[in-house]
């Protein structure tokens, strides 16, 4: 039943049963059975796409995913060698271009990254979603971050805060907050020296109560 097809590659689209898929390289969308509207170029591609639709997947081992854990979500994009590398499961809905970008994400959802290892470097996120990370190197704090809006090349963010700079150079607002701070955490910091100040400058402290 494999009308609108198109494969080129050893075992691209080996097992589909449906049409209107497009595989170009060797064992692209070699899995895919029922999934329909696919396009996958590269070596390994989508290869274990089994009924998702509507994914494009560009580079080699884009979208790939692993052996005994199905991609069945629809609607993902990635684009780059290994961008969406573990993508798995019902993950749907995640645009991610750049090399190895979101190249962990498993089962997060609406998560737009964009840049080299973007969602990937230093902290790894897997299972968090609904972030934008726009930057190479941009990362979340944590595996299961979500919410989270990081601006800025190798800058890190957490739930529920937008994050603007570049490194450990950054400002950070919540969500529906009106100002911005710099980031209070030690891990964020550079060039930290210890204090000079004596016991007059301790002794001249004034508290006060009120």
């Amino acid at each position: 039943d494999g009308h609108d097809t198109t494969a080129i590659g050893h075992a691209a689209l080996g097992a589909a049963t449906v049409g209107g898929n497009t595989a170009v390289g060797s064992e692209a969308l070699q899995n895919n059975t029922s999934g329909n509207s696919n396009v996958a170029v590269g070596i390994q591609a989508g290869r274990f796409v089994t009924t998702a639709a509507g994914t494009t997947f560009i580079g080699k081992d884009a979208g790939k995913g692993i052996t005994g854990a199905k991609l069945t979500g629809d609607d993902n994009t990635a684009v780059g060698r290994d961008a969406g590398l573990l993508l798995q499961g019902a993950a749907q809905e995640n645009t991610l271009i750049g090399a190895s970008a979101g190249d962990s994400i498993t089962t997060g959802n609406y998560n737009t990254l964009v840049g080299v290892q973007s969602g990937s470097y230093v902290t790894a996120l897997t299972t968090g979603g609904d972030n934008v990370l726009l930057g190479g190197y941009s990362h979340t704090g944590a595996a299961d971050t979500a919410r989270a809006v990081i601006l800025g090349y190798n800058v890190s963010g957490d739930t529920d805060y937008t994050t603007l700079g570049n490194g450990t150079d950054d400002i950070r607002t919540a969500h529906g907050n009106i100002t911005w701070a710099t980031v209070s955490d030690e891990r964020y910091k550079k060039d930290i020296t210890d204090s000079t100040a004596g016991l007059s400058f301790i002794n001249a402290l004034q508290p006060r109560t009120f």
